[in-house]
């Protein structure tokens, strides 16, 4: 059976933890030798051992020991040869060692394999794990999810490139909202979010939206991943926009008008309080993140929840251009208590259009604007029914577990 360079390290790990049960499988009687990052333990994998092994879900949790994630979800020196330094060569368990020297895990070959940073996949993605019951590449993962999510950064403006084993699987966002599990960077890398399922909003096809309706022709589109955590609720944004027209005011009130993404949410299912007054609701907020532009190159977000628009702090957003567009990665606290697993909770998206960068008389600077939802009710909205005036016009998805 052949395997690729992190399907050799996989197996090699499994090994190794397994220890001399399934040594012979293993094609070594001594496959339960697990090293560590400081040495070689002789009698097998034991806790001590395995303690030091760090664990990962990206190469970014291996960042502070210089390391790469295997799949076993552990921090290991190298993948391929290419990895180590000159005169060394790359175990199955993932360490670096001179060659000529005996080892009992044997090599991992050179060529097939993939690498972060440098290596043989386009825009610098690794091999990961897909959700439940996906595969990892070199083998079948079995039981669960493999939480093999990364990618480095590449591309125009520094912006991820999406793994190509994330989670493509639409959702839709007013029936469930996945619980976030693990650590998010706010850096504008999207592989924190690659178990996150998606939903896209186009400007051409979305029954929810402002006059006039935007061109079947539009192109426009965003691809949300959101997840909800005890902490904040979690989100990554890839714009499809040919042309980034952004508000050129530099006022937090005018981020709207231009090109923009905007997302809603509440822990507990809106009252309708979160309007244009901007009362209290259960800590309902609003987040409007403005694409970044000749004036605003690092973009510009307004949080609204209460009272008048502020600032969303730098540590809590990202944008950056694409080749494409732009993307928006954002974690934003909540302000109140946090959505309970398997209750309501609120929520809603929207995607605004400035095709041209001009003024118009009929919806000023932005020519479009299209929602995930909206209930159109009247409520405390007088001219337009959204979102933005009402929060009975948000959906009332289910927090997932």
């Amino acid at each position: 059976m052949a395997y690729s360079a992190r399907g050799r390290v996989w197996v090699g790990l499994a090994c190794a933890l397994l220890g001399s049960a399934v040594a012979g499988a293993c094609g070594s009687p001594s496959a339960g030798n697990l090293r560590a990052a400081g040495g070689e333990s002789s009698g097998g994998a034991d806790e001590g051992t395995l303690a030091q092994m760090q664990e990962c879900r990206s190469d970014k949790d291996c960042r502070a020991t210089d390391q790469l994630c295997g799949d076993a979800n552990v921090c290991v020196d190298c993948i391929v040869d290419s990895d180590c330094s000159a005169g060394e060569r790359c175990t199955e368990l993932g360490r670096c060692k001179p060659v000529g020297v005996s080892s009992t895990d044997g090599g991992a070959p050179s060529d097939g394999g993939t690498k972060n940073g440098g290596g043989t996949n386009a825009g610098g993605t690794n091999s990961g794990g897909t959700n439940s019951g996906g595969t990892n590449t070199g083998g079948t993962n079995s039981g669960g999810s493999s939480n093999g999510e990364a990618g480095t950064a590449s591309g125009e403006g520094g912006a991820a490139t999406n793994n190509l084993d994330c989670v493509t699987a639409p959702l839709d966002p007013c029936a469930g909202i996945p619980h976030f599990v693990g650590i998010q960077t706010v850096d504008g890398d999207s592989s924190d979010f690659c178990d996150i399922a998606p939903f896209t909003l186009e400007l051409a096809t979305s029954p929810y939206y402002r006059s006039p309706k935007p061109p079947l022709a539009s192109t426009t589109r965003a691809t949300f991943r959101v997840a909800w955590s005890a902490a904040a609720l979690h989100v990554f944004v890839s714009v499809q926009d040919s042309t980034a027209h952004p508000n050129q005011s530099g006022s937090l009130l005018n981020v709207w008008n231009g090109d923009n993404i905007e997302f809603y949410a509440a822990p507990k299912v809106p009252t309708g309080l979160f309007n244009a007054s901007r009362t209290y609701d259960y800590g309902a907020f609003q987040v409007i993140a403005a694409a970044p532009g000749i004036t605003t190159p690092a973009g510009k977000a307004a949080f609204t929840s209460t009272g008048v628009a502020y600032a969303v702090p730098e540590a809590q957003y990202k944008v950056l251009p694409t080749a494409q567009g732009y993307t928006v990665e954002a974690q934003i606290p909540w302000t109140d208590a946090a959505p309970t697993a398997g209750a309501k909770m609120g929520f809603d998206a929207g995607l605004s259009d400035d095709i041209d960068g001009l003024y118009n008389i009929n919806s000023e600077y932005r020519d479009y604007y299209a929602l995930t939802f909206n209930a159109s009710y009247h409520g405390n909205c007088t001219t337009y029914y959204e979102p933005y005036c009402d929060s009975h016009n948000w959906c009332t998805p289910t927090a997932l577990p």
